[in-house]
């Protein structure tokens, strides 16, 4: 009998079209990323923004491209050429977020042509649930990386283009699928990387054979990506202003960087989406992917899966572990963390099925801790700190700065205050604050003299140094006294 009610249930919820079900999954990431498109607030390098639309010169062309990343640079002047102040900002944020809930639905549509996972309720919980990993939860909340989410749309339609069953010659789809995947590199590197997390997909998921004809054709199209990739972080910058940025060097110290690979961003991918996660949930988190791994023997090539797994999601952090910089990020884990969270995601969906009628009920309450978690990091990692900074600093300068002064303000940074509002602080990303960025602090109180109409002047160096110091006719504000003074916790 009971068997019989349990089919009767999955044959209810897997009678869902593929456009409602595409909606759903539209509307949850929406929902997900939400607080970023309506809460105003700005983060560290946004106020860079903020200043150059108050001055009304754009300036990041340049670091843009010498990053390797041109289409990241048009974007960004884009952004910039259509808005006016930080409550435009919202708007960007939001073009993101819309940008990140398309490829959610791009996902589910993907994952229903190739008949990946058994029925539609599960493709909706992991084309959402992968849509609100914390990398995309940074790619939205950060408006200096609102570009990167594009970056992984195209990753997608590189893959899908090259792979999918049309009437087109296989040299036709190659070079659509390799322009595809040079734009993406040009916007963002570790997001075009993606493209070996769609490749998992949709060898690894599917309970059918792994294609070599699709890894061949795949692998020529990211050789030809990181190709793309290396031209536009040296040749073009060297062309274009004779020389490159450090952090495009290769690393000598292998033994030292796959150290830092296992102790962070390993660790970072498999707290999936609890980011402040205790090393117990860790443990849950790796026994449930060994599930997930171990579920794939349900189909065919199972051993060969498991290894290409493995082998993608190291790939696919890979230009991460050449160069010489060791900065553990969600915003340059994500092929990776994309990857990880799969097989977490469908370890989830497993021992659902096995649970019987209560499967739809799980699935439900896993999409639904993937959207408020992801409310909840937004939240709690930008808006309430960076709201609280600029407040605290408003108030700082109302009580120390007269209205009619029109000397200089500099800046005392020698002493910031990190946990002032939140108690977390993950990489330069969640919990992060703004004015102890020497190269920031100068847009925060050009913001904060527009609004509340001040008088007083602030140099091209605003912060005090030896050498840099404060003479007659000028107000220090130390930032890390505003903060403290503004926060029970200190």
């Amino acid at each position: 009998m009971n068997d019989i009610v349990e089919q009767r249930v999955i044959s209810h919820h897997d009678s869902l079209s593929r456009h409602v079900s595409a909606l759903i999954v539209f509307a949850a990431v929406m929902a997900g990323l939400s607080p970023v498109y309506l809460f105003t607030y700005a983060y560290l390098d946004d106020y860079t923004l903020v200043q150059q639309l108050i001055q009304g010169v754009y300036q990041g062309i340049a670091w843009d491209i010498m990053s390797g990343r041109p289409g990241y640079a048009l974007l960004r002047l884009m952004a910039f050429n259509i808005s006016t102040n930080m409550d435009s900002l919202e708007g960007i944020r939001l073009f993101a977020s819309l940008t990140v809930a398309i490829l959610g639905s791009y996902l589910f549509y993907f994952m229903v042509r190739r008949d990946i996972l058994r029925n539609n309720a599960e493709r909706i919980v992991l084309s959402l649930t992968l849509c609100l990993i914390p990398s995309l939860q940074v790619y939205t909340a950060w408006v200096t990386c609102f570009p990167f989410a594009l970056s992984v749309l195209l990753s997608l339609a590189s893959y899908d283009v090259l792979t999918a069953k049309m009437r087109m010659h296989v040299a036709i789809k190659f070079i659509i699928s390799s322009a595809l995947i040079i734009l993406s590199f040009s916007i963002y590197q570790p997001a075009a990387m993606c493209f070996l997390a769609f490749v998992f997909i949709d060898n690894c998921l599917s309970e059918q054979k792994i294609s070599y004809k699709k890894l061949i054709l795949s692998f020529f199209v990211a050789c030809i990506g990181m190709a793309s990739s290396v031209f536009m972080a040296k040749i073009i910058p060297m062309r274009m202003y004779g020389h490159t940025l450090d952090r495009a060097a290769i690393t000598h110290d292998i033994p030292g960087k796959l150290d830092w690979f296992v102790h962070q961003p390993l660790v970072m991918a498999l707290k999936n989406y609890f980011i402040t996660a205790s090393d117990l949930y860790v443990s849950i988190s790796v026994l449930i992917i060994i599930i997930g791994l171990a579920s794939l023997f349900t189909g065919e090539s199972p051993l060969e899966k498991v290894f290409l797994s493995i082998l993608l999601a190291m790939g696919s952090f890979s230009l991460n572990l050449a160069i010489a910089e060791s900065w553990a990020a969600y915003r340059s884990l994500i092929g990776m963390s994309m990857i990880v969270s799969a097989v977490f995601i469908y370890g989830l969906i497993r021992i659902a099925s096995n649970i019987g009628i209560l499967r739809f009920p799980i699935l439900v309450g896993v999409a639904a801790t993937a959207i408020v978690s992801s409310q909840y990091n937004i939240v709690r990692g930008f808006i309430v700190p960076q709201k609280g900074e600029i407040e605290a600093l408003s108030s700082e300068f109302t009580r120390v700065i007269p209205k009619d002064f029109t000397g200089t303000v500099m800046f005392d940074l020698s002493n910031p205050t990190f946990y002032a509002f939140e108690k977390l602080q993950i990489s330069d990303e969640f919990g992060g604050i703004s004015s102890a960025a020497p190269w920031v602090i100068g847009g925060m109180a050009e913001y904060i003299k527009t609004n509340k109409g001040f008088k007083f002047n602030i140099p091209v160096n605003p912060v005090l140094s030896d050498a840099n110091r404060c003479e007659k006719d000028c107000i220090i504000i130390n930032t890390g006294n505003a903060l403290r003074s503004a926060t029970p916790f200190y």
